[in-house]
């Protein structure tokens, strides 16, 4: 698989880095993210994985064993056979409502509940079953999302002006395409999303798509709750 184009990895905790991605979409290029989540001992869990150039593959592997791969949902399958292929032994985690389409592409080898209890989860009012993921670095810690939360920049061409128009860009929230397509209850949802914001030690959120949140993550996720 060709690799997509990507910047330099992000490396936000001792145990916890992101990088930002580009996909290619019609009417332009759009941003995605990868968080690699590093364990205790030694392994690496991947959400949303992008495959990297060989230097920054080489880079993780130094830093730690790629041996979780989690596709939050169906859309973020893309470069998870890639990833199989580089790593066979790595094993593919999915929820459940998604199971059927992410195994159109790879065999999925799990779902949440066989990840290890350092990644802790909650699984949000979404059709496909997407969770958030709550991941300590210490006494910090940073909750991880895939298509529920949005927080990407207006960006120019079609596409950018497509997805302002509709409401995508500009400020984090629950895109109204999300609504539409991801969320099966919005109500509840916002529940979620509120009890998620009182998570003590809070420092960052990590959206699916768009910039990190670091600044008042906890009153930005309620602002994005009101706003569903």
């Amino acid at each position: 698989m060709e690799k997509q184009a990507h910047q330099r990895i992000a490396k936000l905790e001792e145990n916890l880095w992101t990088v930002d991605g580009d996909i290619r979409l019609p009417g332009g290029i759009f941003t995605r993210k990868m968080t690699l989540m590093k364990l205790r001992d030694g392994r690496v869990a991947i959400h949303s994985a992008i495959m990297l150039d060989e230097a920054g593959m080489a880079e993780i592997e130094r830093w730690g064993e790629p041996t979780f791969a989690i596709v939050p949902n169906r859309h973020h399958r893309l470069d998870a056979p890639a990833l199989r292929q580089r790593y066979p032994a790595i094993k593919i985690i999915c929820p459940g409502a998604a199971r059927v389409q992410v195994e159109k592409v790879l065999r999925v080898d799990g779902e949440y509940e066989t990840l290890p209890e350092e990644i802790t989860w909650r699984a949000l009012a979404t059709k496909d079953g997407e969770a958030a993921f709550m991941f300590r670095s210490g006494e910090r810690v940073s909750i991880i999302f895939g298509d529920v939360l949005f927080n990407v920049e207006h960006f120019g061409g079609a596409l950018g002006w497509t997805f302002r128009m509709i409401g995508s860009t500009g400020e984090p929230r629950v895109t109204p395409l999300a609504k539409w397509a991801v969320v099966a209850d919005k109500r509840e949802l916002a529940r979620q999303l509120r009890e998620l914001a009182g998570t003590a030690s809070l420092v960052r959120l990590i959206p699916g798509h768009g910039e990190n949140i670091e600044k008042n993550p906890s009153e930005i996720l309620s602002a994005v709750a009101e706003g569903i």
